[in-house]
């Protein structure tokens, strides 16, 4: 019988349990970083999308939500993963969400959810946005709209908003993904 694996964005739920607000993040970029990797849908595994121009390597883990769609980029919904700790591209890292990012990214609407490891005792304390230090926050915003100034594109991020509201949106992202690949 032939070997056959399960694609894991197809594969993977977008909740660690139902009706939780933990997510599954498949990660795609690892902290310290200058390669732009992306999950390839169609492939079902991390590829080098590009190496970043501007030479300041994610200050963050990089991943998205499995069996999620975002209809304003046509993509997965992308996840900033709180912590200093590089984890591996590929890797399903369990996430509690804590706030998101509004982005406009050349003009198209890119949101990022925010989360942290559920596994990471050292930040077991943040629930939400407010509970992380604002120079972090920061130091995100400014990579956000820095890290594409020599491919001559414009970032902007517009805002910010709760765990809640974040929640909201991943459920949004869900029944676009449901819609969008027929899923009953």
């Amino acid at each position: 019988m032939p070997f056959s694996m399960k694609n894991p964005f197809h594969a993977v739920p977008a909740l660690v349990k139902n009706n939780s607000s933990e997510i599954n993040v498949i990660l795609e970029i690892t902290c310290g970083d200058i390669v732009k990797y992306e999950y390839d849908k169609n492939y079902g595994m991390v590829v080098v999308d590009r190496i970043l121009k501007t030479p300041i390597p994610y200050p963050f883990n990089y991943g998205l939500i499995p069996q999620t769609w975002n209809e304003f980029d046509n993509d997965p919904l992308d996840v900033i993963i709180l912590g200093n700790k590089p984890f591996y591209p590929g890797v399903l890292v369990p996430c509690r969400v804590i706030g998101m990012l509004s982005v406009d990214d050349n003009g198209e609407r890119d949101d990022k959810v925010l989360a942290v490891p559920i596994g990471d005792s050292r930040l077991s304390h943040i629930t939400d946005l407010s509970d992380i230090d604002e120079k972090e926050l920061e130091s995100m915003i400014y990579f956000m709209e820095h890290y594409k100034d020599l491919e001559k594109k414009k970032v902007e991020v517009t805002g910010t908003v709760d765990a809640k509201t974040a929640f909201k949106f991943i459920v949004e992202c869900q029944e676009c993904y449901n819609t969008k690949f027929d899923i009953k």
